[in-house]
């Protein structure tokens, strides 16, 4: 008998339903929407072994971590929060998506919102415990991994930047000027390091 594979959060690169769903979604301007499709052509595939408790354990573990995937960014939280409407994101991009309206609309209903943000360690723990042990594995484990990665260089230069160092205040500047290694572009911020820097 067939069974449907509930969606892993590993993908084959060889999926033609895959790359076309993504290669589709790039050219209409939504690469979020595109990497979502990706992992939903994942999501098609067909087994003809009965489930195992193995396959049963995975499938939980996968859909556990698709409720944790932020509906904007399409990866899994480093700085989670919980919104109005109930659903987990990425902090600094549902700030980011709140600042581009006039009304907090939930990216995810369209509903407008509050914009009232509820840290959410727990999620982060299990979202760390998960990649750790290898239950979520492949480019989201991996992108995850790397966001946590930024966070603490950024963490480590500004505790450096904070206790005087001009090296590390002019490195931060850097970093807001191009938006890099997790920091959200931000001039007023680079100016600030820059002046800092110079004193």
């Amino acid at each position: 008998r067939l069974i449907p594979v509930q969606h892993t959060l590993t993908r084959s690169l060889g999926s033609k339903k895959q790359d076309n769903a993504t290669t589709q979604a790039m050219f209409s301007g939504s690469w979020g929407a595109a990497k979502k499709r990706a992992r939903d052509a994942d999501a098609d595939a067909v087994v003809t072994d009965d489930e195992s408790p193995e396959k049963k354990h995975k499938v939980a573990l996968n859909a556990i971590a698709e409720e944790l995937i932020c509906p904007i960014t399409q990866e899994l939280p480093v700085e989670p929060v919980l919104a109005e409407d109930g659903r987990i994101y990425e902090k600094k991009d549902l700030l980011q998506w709140f600042g581009t309206d006039r009304e907090a609309k939930s990216p995810t209903t369209g509903d407008i919102i509050g914009t009232t943000l509820k840290p959410a360690p727990q999620v982060r723990n299990t979202i760390e415990a998960l990649v750790k042990s290898g239950a979520i594995e492949g480019e989201i484990a991996e992108a995850w991994t790397k966001k946590l990665a930024d966070e603490t260089r950024v963490k480590e230069m500004r505790a450096k930047a904070e206790g005087g160092d001009e090296e590390a205040m002019y490195w931060l500047g850097v970093w807001h000027r191009l938006g890099i290694n997790g920091l959200v572009k931000d001039l007023a911020q680079a100016r600030a390091w820059y002046e800092r820097s110079a004193a």
